[in-house]
């Protein structure tokens, strides 16, 4: 044997030695990307070939959902799907041995086998056009929406016009509000009759939307600890809830947010006639201008004929004494 070739792969290409990637080393270096949306269909169709498919299954749209699969991945794909649909025909009481991988099947599969590259690579860009973004087709510009609870951290630039040109202040709820959520919040909950959730509501002052949420859920919590075959929460539970619970606001917070955005309402206004002025005394330089520039003109122009009167005298007598001589 003259040459000697060596082959190795790693997924963990910030690991490698600096010193095995010298000259006389390895080499060369070949990057396996992952593979493509057609790639994938192709991969897909190869494993399964021999998998009796329903009508409806489209294995083109399966392989556009599967971004981050490699080969190993969509192979273990197939697997699952094909052991979820010998499950559904085995507990349907039918022959294990005849069945059919359903849209569901695929679906479920996707669910217990993930793709193996979720991080460090580059993202594939699916192809999507306005027609298939709901409610925006006869949209033409981009509408960009943020929001912060820090809004003393926000970059001035980004509050000038055309870009974050409105600002909406979006207050903790009030007892109303806080009403109207418990009640989205234990619409599907049993609770007893001595829950008073406006009672609640008054108790909650400063509570988010979000904290009301989790008060309702560990209320329910609460109920099934103390009686796990507990069918109804009870005012004590919400109340237990509630005395461990503290909001993530404070009256100092809320009133920093709103002098922010009245501070900001008195600056924008302030820059506004800043710009006035600013534009009146522009124009009144402009007026004061004119008669400046008038006047130096005229002086400019008298000089001017001074000297020119002295110059063609000057000339004449030089003449008259040449003539003389």
């Amino acid at each position: 044997m003259h040459h000697l070739c060596s082959f190795n792969y790693i997924g963990l290409v910030d690991a490698i030695d600096p010193a095995l990637r010298r000259s006389g080393r390895f080499d060369a270096e070949i990057e396996v990307t992952v593979p493509t949306e057609e790639e994938r269909f192709e991969i897909l169709k190869l494993y399964a070939k021999k998998i009796p498919l329903e009508a409806n299954v489209d294995l083109q749209a399966i392989a556009a959902s599967c971004n981050g699969y490699v080969g190993a991945d969509l192979e273990a794909l197939c697997r699952e799907a094909t052991m979820s649909a010998v499950k559904r025909s085995s507990d349907a009481d039918e022959c294990a041995s005849v069945f059919c991988v359903t849209m569901e099947d695929w679906k479920h599969a996707r669910s217990v086998a993930g793709p193996s590259i979720t991080r460090g690579v580059t993202v594939e860009i699916p192809k999507v056009s306005w027609e298939d973004i709901g409610g925006l087709r006869d949209l033409k510009g981009i509408l960009v929406l943020a929001a912060t609870n820090r809004p003393h951290a926000i970059d001035a630039a980004l509050l000038r016009p055309g870009r974050f040109d409105l600002v909406l202040y979006v207050p903790s709820p009030d007892l109303e509000a806080r009403y109207e959520i418990l009640c989205v919040h234990t619409i599907n909950m049993k609770v007893g009759d001595d829950v008073d959730l406006r009672g609640i509501a008054e108790d909650t002052e400063l509570f988010t939307g979000a904290e009301l949420e989790g008060l309702c859920r560990k209320a329910g919590i609460v109920a099934l600890r103390e009686n796990i075959s507990a069918t109804v929460v009870c005012n004590h539970h919400f109340q237990t809830v509630k005395d461990a619970l503290k909001p993530a606001l404070t009256k100092e917070e809320v009133n920093s947010y709103s002098s922010y955005m009245k501070t900001r309402s008195l600056t924008t206004s302030g820059q506004s006639e800043s710009n006035a002025i600013a534009n009146r005394d522009t124009k009144s330089k402009k007026n004061l201008l004119v008669p400046v520039l008038s006047v130096t003109t005229c002086v400019v122009s008298v000089a001017f004929l001074a000297a020119a009167k002295y110059f063609s005298m000057h000339t004449n007598q030089t003449r008259h004494e040449l003539a003389t001589t």
